[in-house]
């Protein structure tokens, strides 16, 4: 699809290109004089709004309905608290416990955290209590109540203010921070304070009254039917909606000529959020990137914005089911905003990008040129590999486990360990002393080994960095090309190497302010070679656990995660002993540390840091069970064989989920449920590599006749005593 679009007021041209498929949505660009929207006419309004659409999605949704703009909402709750700020009622760099005294950790620094680092990022906090924080047409604020309570038990990965890691707990204190010192709910305090001031009808949260009427559909991946909305119940770390309009006039408070919003919030509140200390820390050299983490911003000095002199604010945002991006450029006083239900927030990133860099174009502020790997490109093959250089080899410890080795060849090959989709690469080294990706190979924006497929095409150069800390990082810049849609680029840590022994049994071990002896010790790093490796000790419950399944047990029966996040599968072989890594990027490695727990040890700033978790092994009435902060998760043993007809299946007393498998006799199978008004159930399909969830009491009314799949389970979840009647069904 592609249109252009005359501003009369602003005689601004537009062109947009939005070949995006799996979604449907909104996309809407703002520009102005004087803070306003135009639309075409000229008039007060949007300049350009749009909708999309495939199979299984319903195109040209009302422009009244809401999505969820997830993680975006983090600028939003930041507005909040600058806002406090700039009125005298908090202050930025003062401990948090002034203003929650009921805040507490297990770690003691937890006491010299404060607002400044929720926002960027530099709190410590391990990042991801989402316990029933996604629910399909559920507003249930547990997650918010219980929040503080949670963090009492839980550890700090590094000092407050050290470096700065994504953290989404961090914003959900900030939203507790607001309501605190403003005396109202988060909610209250947006809609007095940002959406009656702005004229924004299309703000809301799910303690909004009408939200579940508003919001946009989502839909089942594997049918397209249509599920009740998603609510976020971490409102500010990812629980706002809006429409693609209203999100663009909210944005009116970052630019330089604020318009109608001038003193919602000080400019030089505004300008504040735009600093960026994980930059100067991380990427000194202003390699190409989409992620420089300002005050609620993921990036405040944007790629390819940054490669013209224009500065460019950007915050994206994933729900299980919505996404969205917001694009800002304040000095240039225009804005985009995509948001969606499916695709993802890089897709909507990457179609406001190109909105904006075509609108830049077409005014004669720029002049585009071809867009490729900044640095050493062209660059010509170096053959040998220094010695420095060829003792960065070893294990490497991101969001998973790395074996990186040097060949006399002049070779990296990098390979994903403590998983069961062993993927491997090669890169070269070159005369600008980083190492480059051959083959087709490269690094997505997840950090995760990929190959070019379906026009999507990228290179990825590595680089290490040795920290005052003395630990190796392995460092990625990637750049990534999405079909007919445009470019991207990110540089990151995505690993450390690990050290031998002691030096990572300590780092899992304490939680404590690190003494000069510590970092000394630290230091040392040495290879971890396959046989050092194979010489720790792995406790024989841990060893048990080894690639067996876990399935999700403790969310409410209206949890998006039944859908997408329901099953973990453990690993703990040899290569990796120590360690405990899982079969997909959904939870993060750990050392292992005793003979029921891991503990985790990452200190990596960025994206390869972010949620880590310990996690427990418990036994409860002879089953086992994997736990973390957030969850806990059934071994496949305690899952029972599925009975059709005689007895219901009954929630015991402890609520957890119900799991049971297909024997044969009920292998494809017609059946029918009925269910109670707060259960929910979910068949899963487990013939194939994944395991899917392929039907649904959302999907599937209360005695309708559906067939089992040939071979899988099914997972029962409600409240205690609720009980499910499966029967025999005749098709």
């Amino acid at each position: 699809m592609r249109k252009r679009w005359k501003m009369g007021a602003a005689a601004l041209g537009l062109a947009a290109v939005l070949p995006i498929s799996g979604f449907g949505g909104e996309v809407l660009a703002l520009s102005g004089r004087g803070g306003e929207a135009l639309n075409a006419s000229g008039r007060s309004g949007e300049a350009l709004v749009t909708s999309a659409g495939n199979s299984g999605m319903k195109s040209g949704q009302s422009r009244e309905k809401l999505y969820g703009i997830g993680s975006t909402s983090k600028v939003i709750v930041t507005a909040a608290v600058m806002k406090l700020d700039g009125e005298g009622k908090l202050s930025l760099d003062e401990p948090l416990i002034r203003y929650l005294p009921e805040f507490e950790m297990e770690d003691p620094r937890y006491v010299l955290i404060t607002p400044r680092m929720l926002l960027n990022h530099s709190s410590g906090l391990q990042g991801g209590t989402l316990t029933n924080s996604m629910l399909l047409g559920d507003s249930d604020t547990y997650n918010h109540d219980m929040l503080l309570q949670k963090l009492k038990t839980q550890r700090l990965k590094a000092d407050p203010g050290e470096f700065s890691t994504y953290c989404n707990d961090g914003f959900t204190l900030a939203e507790l921070l607001v309501e605190r010192v403003s005396g109202m709910s988060f909610t209250e305090y947006i809609e007095h304070e940002f959406a009656a001031p702005l004229g924004l009808e299309n703000l809301a949260t799910p303690q909004t009254p009408d939200i579940l009427k508003r919001a946009a559909a989502v839909y089942d991946t594997q049918t397209g039917e249509p599920l009740p909305p998603e609510m976020a119940n971490v409102i500010g770390s990812g629980g706002v909606y809006a429409t693609a309009a209203d999100l663009c006039l909210f944005s009116r408070l970052f630019m330089r000529d604020q318009g109608a919003a001038a003193g919602l919030l000080p400019q030089q509140a505004a300008r504040e959020m735009e600093e960026s200390s994980y930059e100067e820390a991380v990427n000194p050299e202003h390699i190409d990137s989409t992620l420089s983490y300002g005050l609620g911003w993921d990036s405040v000095n944007t790629y390819p914005f940054s490669r013209y002199g224009i500065k460019a604010l950007v915050k994206g945002g994933d729900t299980t089911f919505y996404h969205s991006s917001l694009t800002v450029l304040p000095e240039e006083n225009v804005s985009c905003a995509v948001v969606t239900s499916g695709g993802s927030s890089v897709a909507a990133q990457i179609a406001a990008q190109e909105i904006l860099m075509e609108y830049l174009e077409e005014t004669g502020r720029i002049v585009r040129e071809p867009e490729d790997m900044t640095v050493g490109g062209e660059s010509e093959a170096a053959g040998e590999i220094p010695g420095e250089l060829t003792a960065c080899g070893g294990f490497y410890a991101g969001s998973g486990l790395l074996s990186l080795s040097m060949g006399s060849d002049g070779t990296l090959t990098l390979e994903n360990r403590g998983t069961k989709r062993d993927k491997r690469q090669v890169y070269t080294y070159r005369d600008d002393g980083r190492f480059y990706s051959t083959n087709g190979n490269y690094m997505d924006m997840s950090g995760r080994l990929v190959r070019s497929s379906d026009g999507r095409t990228g290179k990825t150069f590595l680089e290490f960095r040795r920290g005052e800390d003395g630990i190796n990082r392995l460092m990625a810049g990637t750049f990534e090309t999405y079909p007919k849609l445009g470019n991207t680029a990110v540089y990151l840590p995505v690993a450390e190497q690990l050290t031998v022994g002691q030096s990572t049994e300590r780092k899992a071990e304490t939680g404590q302010v690190k003494t000069e002896q510590a970092e000394l010790e630290q230091g040392e790093t040495m290879q971890a070679e396959m046989g050092d490796a194979k010489k720790t000790e792995v406790p024989e419950m841990w060893k048990e656990q080894n690639e067996k399944e876990f399935y999700l047990v403790s969310e409410k029966s209206t949890s998006s995660f039944y859908l997408s996040h329901f099953m973990v599968e453990p690993l703990v072989g040899e290569e990796t002993a120590g360690y405990l890594t899982f079969d997909s990027n959904e939870m993060r490695m750990a050392a292992i540390t005793s003979e029921e727990e891991a503990r985790f040890f990452q200190e990596l700033p960025g994206q390869a840091g972010r949620d880590l978790s310990d996690y427990r092994i418990r036994m409860r009435d002879g089953n086992v069970y994997l736990e973390n902060e957030s969850y806990r998760f059934i071994r496949e043993d305690g899952v029972g064989i599925l009975t059709v007809g005689g007895q219901p299946i009954v929630i015991g007393k402890d609520g957890d989920t119900r799991w049971s498998r297909f024997g044969k006799e009920q292998e494809g199978r017609p059946v029918s449920i009925k269910k109670p008004d707060s259960g929910a159930w979910y068949v899963y399909d487990h013939s194939g590599k994944t395991m899917k969830c392929v039907a649904s009491s959302w999907l599937i009314g209360d005695g309708e006749s559906f067939l089992l799949p040939a071979k899988g389970l099914i997972a029962f979840a409600g409240e205690t005593g609720d009980e499910f009647m499966i029967t025999p069904a005749v098709q």
